[in-house]
């Protein structure tokens, strides 16, 4: 029946818009995750496995910075594009909040922040300078972030003592917040300390100029200190992308799933409007020879299908921002679903219908009209 024909192309347009908003929102979602600042300069930033002991590092590190390209060297537990470690009960002297405090943490080394550009608000970092930053034993010092200190609720950090994981030691510095692990989640307390036991990662921030000849200068130095040792190497961006690696292709299915959905929508105007057309053939001859201009014909012809898209509209955008709202909640860090984008989507699918029927459209009102009379 009509009505069934016309509900199926209502049904179609209204995957196909839901499907090219959800594209959309995906790919302004990976937009966002790209250009936000994470705190720390991700750029130029290589993240290598660290094969060599304490004294053989530092060797290797005086060495490489000779190199005018390479701006700095250390060392930590793992890349800062995803620091997993455990999250403990900590106490602190001098805390003034009640709330209970648990601490992500993480070793690191001397020029961590500086390596990384993390910005210190409080205090002052892990310096040679002061010997007691190595630690001995379960005595060590702390450097934290702005979210602990908050937590503690305190002015100021610098100075207290405290107790995470069997360490104890005094606050040093507190650096301002960065996402050490991926938008998903929340900012967390976290404290560094040194431990070169623990740490397996070296970090290297190189200049963007020269940056073949910087890598081969710094592979060659390690095959000096550690011959033998692969040479293995992950700029910290590429590493930070691989994490969103899941949500890209999901947007590619999105992309690809939309334009299968919109053929096959068109296809169904298509046959639509040729049975229309075919219906009202001397209609269309009666109304040419009183005079209809082909661009009434065309309106006359168009309106009725085009309005099935509209209604496709208002059938896909609520559903569209229930099911594209509940994927942004996974995201602490997301954008806002914002009305342009659900009017860039039901404009795409009104363009490409109103070409698909145009095109039936203009054939029937330039067709010749003594022939439309004629028809049976």
């Amino acid at each position: 029946s009509s009505r069934l024909r016309k509900g199926f192309v209502v049904f179609q347009f209204a995957v196909s818009i839901l499907l090219i908003f959800s594209a959309i929102t995906v790919n302004k979602q990976l937009e966002f995750i790209n250009h936000k600042k994470l705190g720390y300069d991700k750029a130029d930033l290589i993240s290598m496995p660290l094969s060599l002991d304490q004294e053989k590092f530092e060797a290797f590190r005086a060495k490489v910075l000779e190199n005018p390209s390479v701006i700095g060297v250390t060392e930590a537990l793992c890349s800062p594009a995803r620091i997993l470690t455990a999250i403990g009960n900590a106490s602190c002297t001098g805390k003034t909040s009640s709330k209970h405090l648990r601490i992500a943490w993480c070793t690191v080394y001397f020029d961590y922040f500086k390596t990384l550009g993390i910005k210190l608000i409080d205090g002052r970092t892990f310096s040679r300078e002061h010997p007691s930053d190595l630690g001995t034993g379960n005595k060590v010092s702390f450097v934290v972030n702005e979210e602990t200190m908050k937590q503690m609720g305190v002015k100021s950090a610098v100075g207290l003592n405290l107790e995470l994981f069997g360490k104890k030691g005094p606050i040093i510095g507190v650096v301002k917040n960065f996402n050490y692990k991926t938008l998903r989640h929340k900012i967390q307390p976290i404290a560094f300390f040194i431990n070169p036991f623990y740490n397996q990662t070296m970090l290297i921030r190189i200049a963007p100029e020269h940056m073949s000849e910087t890598i081969n200068y710094i592979k060659n130095n390690l095959n000096t200190f550690a011959p033998g040792q692969p040479f293995e190497y992950h700029f910290v961006n590429n590493e930070l992308n691989s994490l969103y690696q899941s949500d890209r292709t999901l947007s590619e299915l999105f992309m690809l799933f939309s334009f299968l959905a919109i053929f096959i929508a068109c296809l169904g105007l298509l046959s639509l409007t040729s049975f229309a057309v075919e219906r009202r053939t001397k209609e269309i001859g009666i109304r040419k020879v009183l005079g209809a201009s082909i661009q009434s014909l065309l309106t006359l012809l168009s309106k009725e299908f085009l309005m099935s898209v509209l209604i496709a509209n208002v059938i896909a955008w609520p559903v569209g921002y229930f099911f594209m709202n509940k994927w942004l909640e996974g995201f602490a860090y997301r954008i806002n679903l914002n009305w342009w984008m659900f009017l860039l989507a039901g404009s795409i699918a009104l363009l490409i219908a109103l070409v698909t029927v145009s095109i039936q459209a203009i054939k029937a009102a330039t067709a010749n009209s003594i022939e439309s009379l004629r028809y049976e």
